[in-house]
């Protein structure tokens, strides 16, 4: 009798830590879920001439994307109007590239006249967000786009690394020798 009211016990014991650890397993299912479309797929044209209209992979349906070509509004960011400034083609893309790279610490994956790729990845859990530019110098606008990988939402982490990037930009435009602005 003894044994079964031991065993019992241990039993209860463990049975008392089932809701903790399904509260935590919950949490990290939460954050980590997965994204089905990663930012690699993008749907293009197969010219990379300065006119070509890239088209961003949509945002899936989680709050965890944002994109300059949403039609989806919880999703939708500005884009970026570059008339105000006489900097286009490779400067520009070298100066999109640097600040992804150098002031937001990003991994630059791919570059083209157009379109530019990175990778940010969180610190404490290692998480990958998938980061696009894209230049439409035919209406002088930037286009953004940045999505997790994993997790249904982001605690507005893209939202913000999107206006970080404008901020950044413009402020690197505005002190270029050849910028006119309006």
């Amino acid at each position: 009798m003894i044994n079964f009211l031991t065993k019992e016990s241990d039993y209860v014991q463990r049975l008392t830590k089932l809701p903790v650890l399904i509260s935590l397993s919950l949490a990290l299912t939460t954050l980590s879920g997965c994204s089905s479309n990663p930012a690699s797929d993008v749907n293009s044209s197969t010219s990379d001439s300065p006119n070509a209209a890239y088209q961003f992979e949509p945002c899936p349906k989680k709050s965890n994307c944002v994109s300059s070509q949403e039609t989806i509004a919880k999703y939708l960011i500005p884009r970026f109007d570059l008339s105000p400034f006489s900097i286009e083609g490779e400067d520009l893309q070298r100066a999109v590239t640097q600040i992804l790279s150098e002031q937001m610490e990003l991994e630059v994956t791919d570059t083209s006249s157009i379109h530019i790729k990175a990778i940010a990845t969180s610190l404490v859990f290692r998480f990958k967000d998938d980061i696009e530019v894209m230049i439409d110098s035919s209406e002088q606008k930037l286009h953004f786009r940045s999505a997790s990988r994993t997790g249904y939402y982001d605690f507005g982490v893209n939202r913000e690394r999107s206006e970080t990037f404008y901020n950044l930009l413009e402020k690197a435009l505005k002190n270029q020798p050849s910028s006119t602005q309006e």
